[in-house]
């Protein structure tokens, strides 16, 4: 078993600095802590499946360090902003695999956490007006109701 160091997150200061994103003035002022390869949508996927395994565990264990590397500060704005854009590739990724995310392998994982952070590196660099948080709520909701009925039928 490998011993998880986690770096609590009241020791990661949002409250100072200022978003990452390039000219940013959306006047939002509550920082994000946003993981670039949007690692947490495989701790929930693959919580239950892949626990034993040292990979996953090794994972965990890099997720929880907050490596400076790994993640960045993001107004709520710019946040819900790169979101949006995550959520449209890792629907293309599912499209083109045709599987859902629990059916990804360790290499699809990976091919997909580096499309997205070469997403978000170059988007960082960008001027964007960033979006409200209830347009991603909004859609996200939207997704789920149709894939509920999808299933249904």
């Amino acid at each position: 078993m490998v011993r998880v160091n986690f770096v609590p997150l009241s020791k990661i200061d949002t409250s100072t600095g200022e978003c990452a994103k390039l000219d940013c003035d959306t006047g939002s002022y509550t920082l994000h802590r946003h993981h670039r390869k949007h690692q947490a949508i495989w701790l929930g996927i693959w919580a239950g499946r892949r626990n034993g395994e040292k990979k996953f565990s090794l994972f965990v264990t890099r997720y929880h360090e907050f490596n400076p590397k790994d993640w960045t500060r993001l107004c709520a704005s710019h946040h819900a902003e790169i979101h949006l854009i995550y959520d449209g590739i890792i629907r293309r990724d599912q499209w083109f695999t045709r599987r859902s995310l629990s059916q990804y392998s360790w290499v699809q994982a990976e091919k997909l956490m580096m499309k997205l952070e070469a997403v978000c590196v170059d988007w960082l660099k960008k001027k964007t007006p960033g979006s409200s948080t209830e347009a991603l709520t909004k859609l996200r909701s939207k997704r789920k109701a149709a894939s509920s009925k999808w299933r249904k039928t």
